[in-house]
């Protein structure tokens, strides 16, 4: 899984979420991540009639446009960026 966009992770926090991550994956178990957009990623197991679901609204640099699974970029492709940005 690429966790680098908008920038590489490198806050311990986010090191040590990354470290779990991994390590979930050598044992075979499954990871996924945050999809902006997406309505079935999480799913609730209770009182579903008392809930609304928006899906995730956003997700590394992605944001939802409010139709379906479709999302949109919140900033530019690194590739279209001078490297002292």
């Amino acid at each position: 899984m690429d966790y680098n966009y908008p920038l590489p992770l490198q806050a311990p926090f986010a090191l040590n979420y990354l470290e779990y991550v991994r390590s979930r994956l050598k044992r075979g178990e499954a990871c996924e991540r945050l999809q902006a957009g997406k309505l079935d990623q999480i799913r609730l197991v209770a009182c579903r009639s008392e809930f609304v679901s928006t899906g995730q609204t956003a997700s590394f640099g992605r944001g939802s446009t409010g139709a379906g699974d479709q999302t949109r970029r919140h900033f530019p492709g690194l590739q279209s960026l001078r490297e002292e940005d």
